[in-house]
């Protein structure tokens, strides 16, 4: 049986990371009497009052004892997002008051960043932050930093050890369907484990500094402008891994938008003559194919696939997707919508008391900021 935390130990977790915040921010200086904590639900976001400073404090982890890994991160987070502000790029960037450095205390490794006001009246317009996200890309491209992983946001050491881990959680998932998943992950994990493997499977495709997570969708409204934000994924990888998850809601104005702003940055479009990208169109859309920006369109002269993708039939909506056919071939967001799918496999372990837990690149369909707070939890 799965064992959850009771709501007591939630608290007391909680708790200890304020706790351990506060005695942070207080040996780096700042003046702290009143913490609020903003968000709690991956991470313990807390205002360190009255400074103008937010804690990040990550609790729901792939892996909760290397702090090492998570302090890299972290690291990697704070450098890219402190090189666009540098860039005159709209971010959230590293509070200037402390080190821009992970701090790690009592067992919690944490990254303090400025108290931005909410604009809350604001909805989010997707489209609009598509279409943002080109200028995103191409001020990445040119991002000197040599530390960045090929997609690390993967994490496939992670998802492996889930699939094992669900051996033993039968009140979750069926033992047909954790079956079905090891064969998908079996066909998967070679192209996001190694750079060259993906290369040569999406000949053409660059890779480049990407959010690694989706920017559409964590972008912060403050009350002064749209701000990038929760870089914790930053990695190597496609553009399109950035775009994969938006949803049919968005439609053809948004991969439209994203690729005219791109011409005007001279950064590469979503669906140029060198990749397969463009064949995200069949019709009527797979379950698949729906998610990727370019799953509307019904041709395309670019597709390495006559302008659609294979259809519902040839991808088989069977349990044996995946065998013996790779869809994901043909375009590299589909690579990350099939990823997608083995890491919500083992979805119900993240909530099954945090013992457990699922990497950030599944945690949200949408920004999940922290009340007035400028970090997402």
């Amino acid at each position: 049986m799965t064992t959850f935390l009771t709501p007591q130990q939630r608290a007391d977790r909680t708790s200890a990371a304020v706790a351990a915040a506060v005695a942070a921010g207080r040996g780096l200086g700042l003046n702290i009497t009143e913490p609020t904590v903003l968000h709690d639900v991956f991470s313990v976001v807390v205002h360190l009052a009255p400074a103008p400073v937010v804690a990040r404090i990550p609790t729901v982890l792939p892996r909760p004892d290397d702090l090492a890994a998570l302090a890299h991160r972290q690291q990697d987070e704070l450098d890219v997002t402190r090189w666009l502000a540098d860039q005159q790029i709209p971010v959230i960037a590293p509070s200037p008051l402390v080190p821009a450095e992970p701090v790690q205390r009592d067992g919690f490794s944490m990254t303090f960043w400025p108290f931005v006001e909410e604009a809350r009246y604001k909805e989010p317009d997707y489209v609009a932050n598509a279409e943002s996200v080109a200028d995103l890309h191409a001020a990445l491209r040119t991002y000197p930093g040599r530390r960045l992983e090929f997609l690390s946001a993967a994490d496939p050491e992670f998802i492996a050890d889930s699939l094992a881990r669900l051996d033993h959680h039968p009140d979750l998932i069926g033992a047909a369907e954790l079956d079905r998943a090891r064969r998908e992950w079996h066909l998967l994990e070679p192209l996001v484990r190694t750079r060259g493997a993906f290369e040569a499977r999406f000949p053409g495709v660059d890779v480049q500094p990407i959010h690694g997570d989706s920017p559409p969708a964590n972008i912060f409204h403050a009350v002064d402008g749209d701000l990038y934000a929760d870089f914790e994924l930053v990695t190597l990888g496609p553009v399109e891994w950035d775009l994969a998850a938006l949803g049919p809601s968005t439609k053809p104005p948004t991969t439209a938008a994203r690729d005219a702003t791109a011409r005007g940055r001279s950064t590469r479009r979503s669906s140029p003559s060198s990749t397969p990208w463009a064949c995200c169109g069949s019709s009527p859309p797979s379950r698949w194919s729906r998610s990727c920006p370019n799953w509307w369109s019904t041709s395309s002269p670019r597709s390495t696939t006559g302008g659609r993708c294979p259809s519902p039939e040839a991808w088989a909506a069977d349990t044996n997707e995946l065998e013996g056919r790779q869809p994901y071939g043909r375009c590299p967001c589909e690579l990350r919508q099939l990823l997608h799918q083995r890491v919500n496999s083992a979805g119900e372990l993240r909530r099954a008391g945090g013992h457990a837990h699922l990497s950030a690149d599944h945690r949200r369909g949408g920004a999940c900021h922290a009340g007035a707070g400028a970090i997402a939890g």
